[in-house]
């Protein structure tokens, strides 16, 4: 009963190795009981059996022509006659090329006379490009004439500039004033200087020229301090 049992166990454990040894099984049992059936003693009665050694058969094949397997090459043809020789024709002369056609001479154009373009119109005269800058030299020369170098900057030697801007009305009074942004100078008494230069000038300054219709304008100019 141990040996049932320890196959059991093994076909629980491996069943497809169990599985294929049965199919095998199963197999070699069937093949063995078709063998057992088979009768050795019955003759082979679906065969066909030809005996090549029958003399009737051999003069069957003695009587009849084999036809050949190929046609008969044809015989070489004579050679072929020479070709005849060609005459080629003697080269004719070219004709002779025809004298140049003589074109007749054109005729002179006619002279046309092309209208002139009409001349630009002349811009007027700006009066602040022809009067501004006679105007302008004579604010600088006022101003510069009120110029006072300061008394530290002459014992330290000291030379500058300053950009002042102002604006003056036609009649010449002043406006506004002040230094221009970026134009103060790092030296302090040489920037109240300018001020006061310009204050100074003001009661100077002439109208604006009669061709100048701005009723106010505003002017940019610099104030120089030099120890000559």
């Amino acid at each position: 009963m141990e040996l049932p049992s320890r196959a059991w166990r093994w076909v629980r454990v491996n069943p497809l190795s169990a599985f294929i040894l049965l199919s095998v099984g199963i197999h070699l049992v069937v093949f063995g009981i078709l063998s057992l059936r088979r009768d050795p003693d019955r003759p082979d009665r679906d065969l066909i059996r030809i005996d090549l050694r029958d003399p009737s058969l051999e003069d069957i094949f003695e009587e009849a022509d084999p036809e050949p397997l190929l046609e008969p090459l044809p015989e070489p043809a004579a050679d072929p006659p020479p070709p005849e020789e060609i005459q080629i024709p003697e080269e004719l002369p070219l004709p002779e090329e025809p004298p140049p056609a003589v074109l007749p001479e054109p005729l002179p154009a006619a002279e046309v006379a092309l209208p002139k373009p009409p001349a630009a119109p002349e811009e007027p005269e700006d009066p602040h490009t022809r009067i501004l800058p006679d105007y302008i030299s004579a604010l600088q020369a006022a101003i510069d004439r009120q110029i006072q170098s300061p008394p530290l900057a002459s014992r330290q030697r000291r030379e500058g500039e300053v950009m002042v801007v102002f604006t003056l009305h036609r009649s010449g009074r002043l406006r506004h004033l002040a230094i221009a942004p970026g134009g103060e100078s790092p030296f302090a008494p040489f920037n109240r200087e300018a001020i006061r230069a310009v204050n100074r000038a003001g009661p100077t300054f002439r109208p604006f020229p009669d061709s100048i219709e701005d009723r106010e304008l505003t002017f940019r100019l610099p104030i120089i301090f030099s120890l000559r």
